[in-house]
């Protein structure tokens, strides 16, 4: 700023407002129209294991926040975010050989088809915080349940192949959106290359 001084520090006046330093009012070189602030836990808590008899079992509790001040608006919109998941899943060992789908040359590879599924409940609050005002309003919000289903098949040393299906169920806790459910599926291929 050209009519800006430096009185020391970080502080000083702007061409004319000496009287109201003297009443205790500062100003800043910068001009620092918004802050954020985000913080995450993917997971805060996490339980992955695998039991004796090739069972799958996991947890995971996801915690996250985002604080955005906005000075010229005077106002601070807060986001929290909670998310649970239970997740399962089995191993199937040699799945190829009690299909009958390796042949002689695939002896030494060990054809595993591994299940996995995941129930997810996701809750999303936003609010608008005003500071002048003194009172806060949810501006928007939603409550989702997720699911995941996939199955990976290892055909060769070279070959993997992965079948998934999701679908996602948002409930919103405003009236100005309305429900909306998604589902993708599908079936991949992975082939390494390298040896």
């Amino acid at each position: 700023l050209t009519d800006w001084s430096h009185l020391g520090g970080d502080y000083g006046e702007v061409a004319g407002t000496s009287s109201e330093l003297d009443n205790g009012y500062f100003s800043s070189e910068y001009t620092i129209d918004n802050a954020n602030i985000s913080e995450s836990f993917s997971p805060l808590i996490g339980v992955d294991a695998t039991l004796n008899n090739s069972l799958l079992l996991k947890f995971e509790l996801k915690k996250s926040r985002t604080d955005g001040l906005d000075v010229s608006a005077l106002q601070i919109v807060e986001s929290y975010s909670d998310e649970y998941v239970f997740g399962t899943g089995y191993r199937i060992d040699d799945f190829g050989a009690i299909g009958h789908l390796n042949n002689n040359k695939q002896k030494n590879i060990k054809n595993d088809l591994n299940l996995r599924l995941d129930l997810s409940y996701k809750n999303t609050d936003a609010y608008i915080r005003k500071i002048e005002d003194e009172y806060s309003q949810l501006s928007n919000g939603i409550t989702s349940f997720i699911i995941k289903f996939s199955a990976d098949y290892v055909c060769s040393s070279r070959l993997n192949i992965r079948f998934y299906y999701d679908r996602t169920a948002s409930t919103p806790k405003v009236s100005s959106s309305y429900p909306t459910v998604t589902s993708d599926f599908g079936i991949g291929l992975k082939l390494l290359l390298s040896k």
